[in-house]
C-alpha cells in the first residue's frame, strides 16, 4: 500500500460524482465469493462465537455471505454498513440484513445494540479510521456479554479489540 495514493483516493471520495464513478468500476473485497466468504467467517469465529449475537459488519461491499454464514451458525442478528450502497435491494431484502448506508463520521446504529463488530479489509480505506473506531465502542453492547468484541481483518493481520484490552493475531 502506498499511503498518500491511499490518503488522495479517500479525499477524492469525498466528492460525490467520484464516489458514483467509483462505484460503477470497483470491486469490492470478497465479491461475494462463497469460497472466500466462508474463510472470512471461519477466521472471524476463531476469535468469537457468534450463536446468539447481535453482529455488525462495516464494509461488506458486495458481499452479505459472510453474514448469512453468521445467521446459519445462531447469530441472534446481523446488520452491516458502508459508504455506497452496493447491493440491490432485492438481495438485501432476501438475507434478512439490516444494511444502511452511511457517511463514515456516525454509524446509523442505536448505542450498545450489538455484542459482535467485523471488518475486514476495510479500516485502510476509511476517511475517518479514529472516529469510526470511536463510533464501533458505542454500538457495541457492554455488559450484556461476557465479551463485546470488535475484530478488524486485513488479508495478513488480525486485530481484537475487547473490554480487557488489543490483541493481535
Amino acid at each position: 500500500m502506498f499511503i498518500p495514493k491511499e490518503i488522495i483516493q479517500n479525499w477524492l471520495m469525498g466528492f460525490g460524482w467520484v464516489a458514483k464513478a467509483a462505484r460503477r468500476y470497483h470491486s469490492t473485497g470478497i465479491n461475494a465469493d462463497p469460497v472466500e466468504a466462508r474463510k472470512v467467517f471461519d477466521l472471524y469465529v476463531r476469535f468469537a462465537p457468534v450463536a446468539g449475537k447481535d453482529v455488525l459488519e462495516i464494509g461488506p461491499g458486495q458481499t452479505l455471505e459472510v453474514l448469512d454464514y453468521a445467521l446459519a451458525e445462531g447469530a441472534r442478528s446481523c446488520a452491516a454498513t458502508d459508504v455506497a450502497d452496493y447491493l440491490s435491494y432485492e438481495r438485501v431484502r432476501r438475507s434478512g440484513i439490516a444494511y444502511r448506508v452511511c457517511q463514515g463520521k456516525t454509524l446509523p446504529f442505536d448505542s450498545e445494540q450489538f455484542d459482535l463488530i467485523w471488518s475486514y479489509t476495510v479500516f485502510a480505506h476509511l476517511r475517518f479510521p479514529d472516529i469510526t473506531v470511536g463510533e464501533c465502542f458505542r454500538v457495541l453492547r457492554k455488559g450484556a456479554c461476557s465479551s463485546p468484541t470488535l475484530i478488524l481483518a486485513t488479508t495478513r493481520r488480525m486485530a481484537l479489540l475487547t473490554p480487557a484490552g488489543f490483541s493481535s493475531a
